[in-house]
């Protein structure tokens, strides 16, 4: 005897096939799509992080807040998201980027009052500054 019920089958024997063509396939690849991979090291860090903020008093959090100044008025749980919110922000950007340092660059040239076509601009400085991604700490060379 069959059963129709569907609890005896595992999630992986789910066929989303009958879905093709429909709305719901495209919500369930963007679903699928959006996962997102925590194995970067920044994850672990932004746990331990986290895992800080929960302990801290309210005292603490209010001093965290003001030191990064971030408003530091309302409830705890408030203040513990913000706190959370600010590191997660900041760490998850720091990573995303593929360099750990960018150079900038300021051409400097000569020029004129009046501006004329025919004036031959020279390069007379290019002073560079050096970014650390990670820190957003600028070296000035």
């Amino acid at each position: 005897m069959e059963s129709n019920d569907c609890s005896d089958k595992n999630e992986t024997d789910y066929d989303p096939s009958w879905l093709k063509g429909t709305s719901a396939e495209k919500l369930l690849k963007y679903e699928s799509s959006s996962q997102k991979n925590f194995s970067h090291p920044v994850y672990k860090k932004l746990s331990k992080i986290n895992g800080k903020i929960n302990d801290m008093s309210l005292e603490n959090l209010i001093d965290s807040l003001n030191e990064l100044k971030l408003d530091s008025r309302g409830k705890k749980e408030v203040l513990v998201k913000r706190l959370k919110s600010y590191y997660k922000e900041s760490n998850v950007q720091a990573a995303k980027c593929k360099f750990d340092f960018i150079g900038v660059i300021d051409f400097e040239a000569t020029c004129t009052e009046v501006q004329n076509k025919n004036y031959p601009h020279e390069i007379i400085e290019f002073p560079v500054v050096l970014i650390d991604m990670k820190t957003l700490t600028i070296f000035i060379l």
